[in-house]
């Protein structure tokens, strides 16, 4: 037949002909199970370089045959010769995507390439129109692929997000895509009115992503830490002199040149709060690098760091595992939980309002000699504990807090050594042990709370390994920078 109408899979011919067996493109041809027939136009073309495809009400497809159910009733079928489509790919500069998408499918880029300020399209693929997320060239003047198109509905919001990845399996990031990542709700305060610590960021909770209702595996995310203001005292505070500990600062610090940086919450773990009642409280040190955890079962912890310091402001935002090859990038942070620490050696009632002098006083020193004693009721470590630079949770308040505190009620100054630069400057230099049955596994070699494993001694805390030596990325090492870290080696 030159054309047919089908109707509910019922082949009406409208304009018949001969087949010629070995003839060109024309005639539609029926073939197959009369009660369940094919229209084919599987025949050559006079022209080289064209093909012979089926045609619905004159427009072409991509098909050279069709069964004949599949066909909308009342649509007329031809055959004719075209110039092939072209498959959906970036044109020849590189500036744009060319090519044909079945299903009504848009030919979009997937990734693009930005090299001295030049963008070219990589890759390109068929999306939904103006609907799936996908990157596109940056505007005029800029340098930097954007993210186009949403995400398709889901529990948890999800946003369109740009990363740098690795083009042609070189281990070098040199190129750009977008995907949809989980966008993760600020943490919130356990107790937003309690006061602020001079060296933990307390009562910290993550919220559960799905409200706690989904089931399946948890949702890992990373507490991302961002130092927006470090150690701004108001009134200010005399020089720290003498210095706190060997080592440490006699002149006020500086330490704006480590605001804006930005680092991650690591592994929670339970420690003594106070002696009487018995209390615990949960808590974690920053590092360098990004650890995705379940931080929503974890209940209300408290940060602790070198870079935990009086006077200072922290922003906190939770990065989901979706981002775990690109956590820095500014889209995949959620919003931000503003924290700030309160005034050096202030650690009890009454709290210093901003701009006040009278804190610390003598009601300071007061807490955290009831600390020490054991008091009932007293402070707990999350604010008595005001060295060394790195806040040791695993060990009891001591007598140099309550110096440092007499010399802030003296209006000396913040004096330890502060902040220290990511990746660590420092290479680790491991604690060695014998194994079984010189070192007896958990009677130790390495220290009554420490194991030996690998030859190495491992750890959870610093109490957990033999002093000086501290633990790091759960192994004790001998050598470590001012906050406690080192590079492996």
């Amino acid at each position: 037949a030159n054309s047919v109408t089908v109707n509910n899979g019922i082949v009406l011919t409208d304009d018949c002909t001969c087949l010629i067996p070995d003839g060109f493109c024309g005639p539609v041809n029926v073939i197959g199970d009369p009660a369940d027939p094919i229209l084919s136009c599987e025949k050559a073309c006079p022209i080289v370089g064209q093909i012979c495809l089926i045609h619905v009400n004159g427009f072409a497809t991509t098909l050279t045959s069709i069964p004949a159910i599949q066909v909308t009733p009342g649509d007329q079928i031809t055959c004719d010769c075209v110039v092939p489509p072209v498959d959906c790919q970036p044109n020849d500069d590189g500036s744009a995507c060319e090519g044909v998408c079945p299903d009504g499918k848009v030919c979009t880029p997937q990734l693009i390439q930005c090299i001295q300020g030049v963008c070219k399209i990589l890759e390109c693929g068929c999306e939904q129109p103006d609907d799936d997320c996908h990157i596109e060239l940056p505007a005029v003047g800029a340098n930097v692929p954007v993210c186009a198109g949403t995400c398709p509905p889901t529990l948890l919001p999800r946003k369109c997000v740009r990363r740098k990845v690795d083009s042609n399996g070189d281990g070098i990031k040199d190129a750009w895509d977008c995907r949809c990542v989980k966008i993760h709700a600020a943490p919130v305060l356990s107790d937003p009115a309690a006061p602020p610590s001079p060296r933990y960021l307390n009562g910290i909770l993550v919220p559960s992503p799905d409200g706690g209702v989904a089931a399946g595996p948890p949702l890992l995310q990373a507490i991302r830490v961002t130092f927006d203001s470090l150690h701004h005292p108001d009134p200010p505070q005399d020089d720290p002199c003498p210095p706190p500990l060997p080592g440490d600062l006699c002149i006020s610090p500086d330490f704006t040149a480590f605001e804006g940086d930005s680092m991650w919450v690591g592994a929670v773990y339970e420690f003594n709060q106070i002696q009487f009642p018995p209390t615990s409280f949960k808590g974690a040190t920053l590092q360098c690098e990004p650890l995705f955890f379940d931080f929503s079962a974890e209940g209300a912890y408290s940060v602790l760091a070198a870079e935990v310091i009086p006077d200072s402001v922290y922003s906190l935002r939770v990065v989901d595992f979706d981002c775990e090859d690109s956590p820095e990038e500014p889209e995949c942070w959620g919003e931000p939980l503003v924290l700030t620490t309160g005034r050096w050696g202030d650690v009890t009632e009454f709290f210093q309002a901003k701009g006040s002098p009278q804190q610390p006083n003598v009601n300071d020193i007061r807490a955290i000699v009831d600390n020490l004693k054991g008091v009932s009721g007293a402070p707990g470590k999350t604010y008595c504990q005001l060295e060394p630079n790195v806040p040791d949770p695993a060990r009891n308040v001591n007598v140099i807090s309550l110096q440092l505190c007499i010399d802030a009620v003296k209006s000396f100054g913040y004096g330890l050594f502060g902040p220290c630069p990511c990746p660590p400057e420092v290479t680790c230099v491991f604690v060695e042990c014998e194994a079984e049955p010189a070192c007896n596994m958990n009677t130790s070699c390495c220290d009554t709370d420490s194991n030996c494993f690998g030859g190495l001694c491992t750890c959870q805390t610093n109490a957990d390994c033999e002093p000086p030596n501290t633990c790091w990325e759960g192994i004790c090492t001998s050598a470590t920078d001012q906050c406690g870290r080192c590079d492996l080696p």
